[in-house]
């Protein structure tokens, strides 16, 4: 989970999200979900934010939203995909066999006022 510093933008993630049953296996591509504080009161709840972003792993067994971060004024996010191969699940892949290897990315988005 990740706070802004101002606390009006949450980061979410959630690495086993998005997955599917497979003959193999489960496959975790993962997910990320950003909500932005809409309205502040006294005791904030989950009705004071609205989604601002979904993101989704984009491959199998990505676990996007492994790690998450916010900047300190919410205008910036990072989520992280480490990536696994099948053999850390206990599974041997043919995308193994033939020497493909899973991969890693960030995702990083800002947010820029649309006026200026």
């Amino acid at each position: 989970m990740g706070l802004s510093g101002d606390g009006t933008l949450l980061v979410i993630g959630a690495p086993g999200a998005s997955g599917a049953i497979e003959a193999s296996g489960f496959v975790a591509s993962g997910a990320a979900y950003v909500y932005r504080l809409v309205s502040a009161t006294p005791v904030v709840s989950s009705s004071d934010f609205k989604v601002e972003l979904v993101l989704e792993g984009a491959s199998d067994y990505a676990s996007l939203g492994r790690a998450v971060a916010a900047s300190a004024d919410g205008t910036v996010i990072a989520v992280a995909a480490p990536g696994k191969e099948r053999a850390a699940y206990g599974q041997r892949s043919a995308a193994a066999d033939r020497g493909v290897r899973a991969y890693a990315y960030v995702l990083v988005y800002e947010w820029r006022n649309a006026s200026a």
